[in-house]
C-alpha cells in the first residue's frame, strides 16, 4: 500500500485527472440524481462521474432525423406498465419530448 492511502481508498476508482474522490462522488450524485431509471440502470455500475456522463453522451448524443421516427414512435406509443410511479412517466415522456426537440431537421 502506499504511503498516505488507506485501505478503502484502494479499492476506489481513480477519479479523473485533477480531481478528488470526493468531488467525484459529488458528481456522480448530481448525474444519478438527475436520471430516470432507465437510463440510471445504463449508468449505475460505471466507476467514475466522466464514465456515467460519456456513456449519458452516447446514449443521448448524436441525434438525428434518422432517429426521429423511432423517438415519435416511443412518444406517441408510450404505455404505461403496471405500477410505474408517475414520476417515472413524466421523465420518460419528458426526456422523448426533448429527444425529439434536439433533433435538428437540417441533419
Amino acid at each position: 500500500m502506499a504511503s498516505g492511502t488507506t485501505g478503502s481508498q484502494d479499492t476506489l476508482p481513480d477519479p479523473v485527472e485533477g480531481r478528488s474522490f470526493r468531488d467525484d462522488a459529488k458528481a456522480s450524485t448530481i448525474i444519478m440524481g438527475t436520471c430516470g431509471q432507465e437510463p440510471l440502470d445504463l449508468i449505475l455500475l460505471n466507476e467514475s462521474a466522466k464514465e456515467q456522463w460519456d456513456r449519458l453522451k452516447v446514449l443521448y448524443g448524436g441525434l438525428n432525423r434518422d432517429q426521429l421516427s423511432a423517438k415519435v414512435q416511443a412518444f406517441t406509443g408510450f404505455t404505461v406498465q403496471l405500477g410505474t410511479r408517475i414520476v417515472e412517466v413524466a421523465t420518460r415522456l419528458s426526456t422523448l419530448q426533448h429527444e425529439i426537440g434536439a433533433i435538428d431537421p437540417k441533419e
